[in-house]
């Protein structure tokens, strides 16, 4: 019997938050250091914690058991793109900056390391984990909406201003005097300008001095250790319990949407009910608990118990599925909700898949032209199956990872849509 459930990390970035972060004493490793330094000795939890620049290989072994989800994303061009993307390859990775908990997890799932260029040791305890503990133990017992998403934010709101690229930021100015208009627009930090009236400009200037006051190594470290508790669920969950009977359908950053062939799913979870928060089924469901309510880390049903019965993923943000009792979820990202709800259907998605249409639909959208509010109606691309961050096999259903081996003559990522190839 094929059974399809869907998993969230609970607040995973909130997981990531509590983990052991770098605070101080930041050096670089000398290359006596480099030479006898070895990943595998270090805990995790060890006093000090370590940033590395290294080569891995992928090798083709384990090609076919990682084709679901490789490790180690990479922002790059897709083949035929023109903007980077997060891709995930099996591809080998030159140059690649990794956290050596990830490393140590890519190396123990199958990876070969060939070389470390660079490496930056820090001081690291979990500081932010009591801060992380207050807001999830107060929204367990959040009695509204607006309180439960209140202390979600609390956390997710950290890790945005540790990432915040402060090089974006200008110095915007209104002028409204010619000759102080003049004098901006001749200094070399100007940018642009943008005209309300034949009285008001404003003008925008890059910043002469930028001062990197943001801790963009916590947004780092959290960012990969995430990805340890995905990996971890996935190689060290599920794959050993179902093998080849286990399918990845989607995954995106805190999901994973399987296609597991078992006799009865329930049965499963109970034997794996530690790693489940199940408080969101029916109370008088099989696996039914409040044991892990709202605990991070821990993966919610996002049916709520229900199973699939049918699945469509056209590309990243872009699927809907089929519930028992034949309810429809969609998702489509930059569509209106209005739009989904009401001009999108599962069989849209069907379509879209089988005969390689794009689809169109027309939305109304507010927007704000030099700070006057404008609604429009728009006829935008709503579903499209081109997913150039995977290759599509010929049956124009399956995918590949860029970099496996089955991929015809060898097309990676590097050399796909290249010169050579249209020779």
């Amino acid at each position: 019997m094929i059974q399809s459930p869907s998993h969230d990390a609970n607040i995973l970035y909130g997981w990531a938050l509590s983990r052991p972060l770098p605070y101080s004493n930041f050096r670089w490793l000398s290359p006596n250091e480099i030479r006898d330094f070895s990943v595998n000795e270090i805990p995790e939890y060890n006093e000090k914690g370590y940033i590395l620049e290294v080569d891995l290989e992928y090798p083709e072994s384990v090609h076919e058991k990682h084709s679901d989800l490789p490790l180690c994303p990479e922002n790059k061009v897709p083949p035929g793109g023109k903007q980077k993307k997060l891709l995930t390859t099996l591809e080998n990775k030159l140059k690649y900056t990794i956290h050596y908990v990830n490393l140590k997890q890519a190396l123990s799932l199958g990876n070969i390391l060939k070389k470390v260029h660079r490496v930056i040791e820090f001081s690291q305890t979990p500081w932010l984990k009591s801060y992380i503990d207050l807001n999830t133990d107060r929204r367990k017992v959040a009695s509204n909406d607006f309180e439960k998403d209140f202390y979600k934010l609390m956390n997710n709101a950290v890790i945005g201003k540790t990432m915040e690229n402060v090089r974006k930021r200008i110095n915007l100015e209104l002028v409204s005097d010619e000759k102080r208009l003049e004098k901006l627009i001749s200094m070399s930090t100007f940018l642009d300008r943008t005209i309300f009236n034949e009285n008001l400009v404003a003008v925008h200037r890059r910043k002469s001095t930028i001062k990197m006051n943001k801790p963009i190594f916590i947004g780092f470290c959290v960012l990969d250790l995430s990805k340890t508790l995905m990996y971890n669920f996935h190689y060290q969950t599920m794959q050993p319990k179902y093998g080849k009977r286990l399918s990845l359908l989607y995954t995106d950053t805190d999901s994973l949407i399987y296609e597991i062939k078992t006799e009865d799913i329930n049965k499963d979870m109970l034997e794996n009910l530690d790693d489940f928060d199940t408080s969101n089924y029916p109370q008088d469901h099989p696996c039914y608990s409040t044991q892990n309510k709202k605990i991070i880390g821990k993966f919610k049903d996002e049916c709520d118990g229900k199973l699939m019965t049918h699945f469509i993923g056209l590309r990243s943000k872009l699927y809907s599925y089929k519930m028992e009792g034949g309810k429809e979820k969609k998702k489509a990202k930059g569509i209106t909700k209005t739009v989904i709800n009401k001009a999108l259907s599962f069989n849209d998605y069907v379509q879209c898949l089988h005969e390689k249409s794009t689809e169109f639909r027309k939305m109304n959208v507010i927007r704000s032209i030099k700070h006057e509010l404008y609604t429009m109606q728009m006829n935008k691309v709503t579903l499209n199956a081109l997913d150039d961050k995977r290759y599509i096999c010929e049956d124009g259903i399956n995918t590949l990872m860029w970099g496996h081996y089955k991929i015809p003559q060898k097309r990676t990522h590097s050399k796909a849509f290249s010169s050579d190839d249209e020779t």
